[in-house]
């Protein structure tokens, strides 16, 4: 009968959720490790969102600057602009240029690798300007000449020779 009774008596410890005998120190210490923890974390996830506000405290007081979709004004038909809608640069064909030009623009400024092809482009260019018009050479007696003669109606003209 005990023995029966002893398991019966378990059985329903187990079943309604009440411990079967008192809670041993190695659990009482694992029980204190993880609130300890608990609390820890607490701490840091108060110190974070405390740090958090007054990031943006400090964020807030700063201008906002490229917010705009057009930092640069470089849209079409931007206001503040006379000549846009004035002689020449009314022509639809010049808008139309100025138009790829200004995307050709904002894609370089979009893209550091692009922007850096761009000015390596436009400095080779110069180099190849340079050596076409000094022949090759960098001395100062061999650059160009440059000759302004006044005809006989008196027009003045000027002439280049290497």
């Amino acid at each position: 009968g005990s023995a029966g009774d002893d398991v019966l008596a378990a059985a329903e410890q187990l079943i309604l959720g009440r411990p079967t005998e008192e809670p041993s120190a190695k659990e009482d210490w694992a029980r204190e490790a993880r609130e300890a923890q608990i609390a820890g974390l607490e701490d840091q996830i108060a110190a974070l969102q405390k740090r958090c506000a007054s990031l943006q405290k400090r964020l807030d007081t700063k201008p906002i600057i490229g917010h705009q979709s057009d930092p640069l004004n470089l849209e079409i038909g931007s206001h503040g602009h006379p000549t846009t809608s004035q002689g020449v640069l009314a022509h639809p064909r010049v808008q139309q240029a100025v138009h790829v030009l200004k995307g050709f623009t904002h894609r370089l400024l979009r893209s550091e690798a692009l922007l850096l092809f761009f000015f390596a482009h436009v400095f080779v260019l110069y180099a190849i300007v340079f050596v076409h018009f000094t022949g090759g050479s960098t001395a100062p007696k061999d650059c160009l000449h440059m000759q302004l003669t006044e005809g006989s109606t008196g027009s003045k003209t000027l002439a280049i020779s290497p």
